[in-house]
């Protein structure tokens, strides 16, 4: 079984040079998602918690007030 540990959801850093400008639709979305199913899409981070993808995933999360993710 994979290792795992619980890590703040506001500790990633999110990548500033993300290319994905994200449309009103797909943060709504997202957004919707979030709060009916929760936090369950994956945000890929680098050991320094650099996100590399779920950039919008890991802000939208924050302003919901998810707190803890679980690190795989």
């Amino acid at each position: 079984m994979a290792n795992t540990k619980s890590t703040r959801v506001i500790d990633y850093h999110p990548d500033p040079t993300n290319p994905n400008q994200h449309t009103e639709r797909g943060v709504k979305m997202l957004e919707d998602s979030l709060a009916k199913v929760g936090l369950g899409r994956s945000i890929v981070v680098d050991k320094n918690n650099h996100i590399l993808a779920g950039n919008s995933t890991q802000e939208r999360a924050v302003d919901q007030g998810f707190e803890n993710a679980i690190e795989i």
